[in-house]
């Protein structure tokens, strides 16, 4: 790859031997073209429309300022004002290059990775961290201490910006954050207690007909089933959390409010990947 000031050179070189070239041809004249004022007393030049050639003569009006046109003039004042014209367009376009780097083999420093998340085979679909609510009367644990009458709809709510319809009942979401990992599909089983009031029947409720197919345009809500508030604790996590802990999985993942998860969505009636990525759990609500 050249650096961008070999090219900038180059394309000096090439517009300097440009005008070399159209001044050895004549195109760029030493003296000034156009309209030529004659000094008071000398003779002046005028053009003999029978032989198209100029002659110099002198008469009663000598003392006057005459102004003549060299024959051609129109020509080369056209040519002229072209080059100047290329000329800075073409110092424009070194300018452009040396400074912002418009050609494409200016570096040789690798493109940037594309960002997450990564859509795979078919679908498009875009995740949105939810938080309703979380209270925890003792703020030193980790584990869930709800006030009396506490409910709350916290997970993720995908939506469906494809074209594709997908049955509920085939996707699967894969969660992890460091070795903490879940599962989840539409018939993983809650924990007993759940941060839902009333108890949560499945991880996933369609936000939509309700025809357990998810059309495009419709939205997906993946509960979690707990959270508590650990913002007083001496341990780590300390803060507000969220909560995955499927019932006789043996698998769980807390996750503190703005830390980043990984995900999978998975279509398991063949296996396909949908989407993955890593995303900031930043929620839309507080």
């Amino acid at each position: 790859m050249e650096p961008i000031s070999t090219v900038a050179f180059s394309g000096i070189s090439v517009i300097g031997t440009g005008l070399a070239f159209a001044y050895q041809k004549g195109w760029i004249p030493i003296i000034p073209i156009g309209r030529v004022a004659a000094a008071r007393g000398d003779p002046f030049l005028n053009i003999d429309a029978r032989i198209g050639a100029p002659v110099s003569r002198t008469g009663p009006d000598e003392d006057s300022v005459h102004l003549t046109r060299e024959p051609g003039s129109e020509n080369k004042k056209r040519k002229y004002f072209f080059l100047i014209g290329c000329t800075i367009a073409g110092l424009v376009l070194v300018g452009c290059v040396w400074t912002f780097g418009l050609l494409p083999f200016h570096s040789s420093a690798p493109s940037a990775s594309p960002s997450t998340p990564i859509t795979a085979q078919g679908g498009s679909f875009e995740l949105v961290p939810t938080v309703e609510d979380i209270q925890d009367r003792d703020m030193t644990n980790h584990v869930p201490d709800y006030p009396s009458g506490f409910s709350a709809r916290n997970g993720l709510l995908i939506v469906n910006q494809g074209k594709t319809r997908y049955r509920i009942s085939d996707l699967e979401l894969d969660l992890r954050r460091g070795t903490e990992a879940v599962t989840i599909t539409s018939s993983t089983v809650l924990p007993p207690v759940t941060s839902a009031n009333p108890p949560l029947t499945s991880y996933f409720e369609e936000m939509g007909n309700g025809n357990g197919v998810l059309d495009p345009g419709e939205w997906l809500m993946v509960y979690a089933d707990n959270c508590y508030d650990s913002s007083q604790a001496s341990d780590e996590p300390r803060g507000r959390v969220l909560v995955w802990q499927p019932w006789g999985t043996g698998s769980k993942l807390e996750l503190l409010l703005k830390d980043s998860i990984n995900y999978s969505l998975k279509n398991r009636a063949d296996g396909t990947v949908l989407q993955q990525g890593t995303l900031s759990f930043i929620p839309a609500t507080p």
